[in-house]
């Protein structure tokens, strides 16, 4: 498997369960809930391990536009939780921040995650 196909299996179970996982770059037709995205941005050589690569993929947790009330705070908390479960659960996984942005019209943050790969020589 891929990186990213990897991440998603180990992330999934973790998530809360009205969330939505999406491992591919692809058009969302609708947010209605919580929904992370996992895309793959960068594989480079891994400094002194060779045959090893350093994955770079982004992680974007996307907020509904159905969110009630203010939706800052739900944000907010959903990151905290986001953060939680990579920092506890995930610890082999490196991250340094989660970027606020706009993914469309919806609040999201960004997470650039990097995992050490096995270099395919088949």
């Amino acid at each position: 498997m891929s990186a990213r196909k990897d991440l998603a299996a180990e992330l999934k179970p973790l998530l809360p369960k009205r969330w939505r996982l999406v491992d591919t770059e692809r058009s969302i037709d609708k947010i209605d809930r919580f929904t992370v995205v996992i895309r793959q941005r960068k594989v480079e050589p891994a400094p002194n391990l060779q045959g090893s690569l350093l994955t770079t993929l982004v992680v974007t947790l996307i907020g509904p536009t159905t969110l009630a009330g203010d939706y800052e705070d739900a944000l907010d908390l959903a990151v905290a939780k986001l953060i939680l479960i990579v920092s506890q659960k995930l610890p082999s996984l490196a991250w340094d921040a989660a970027t606020k942005k706009v993914w469309r019209e919806n609040p999201a943050y960004d997470f650039d995650v990097t995992v050490v790969t096995d270099l395919i020589t088949s």
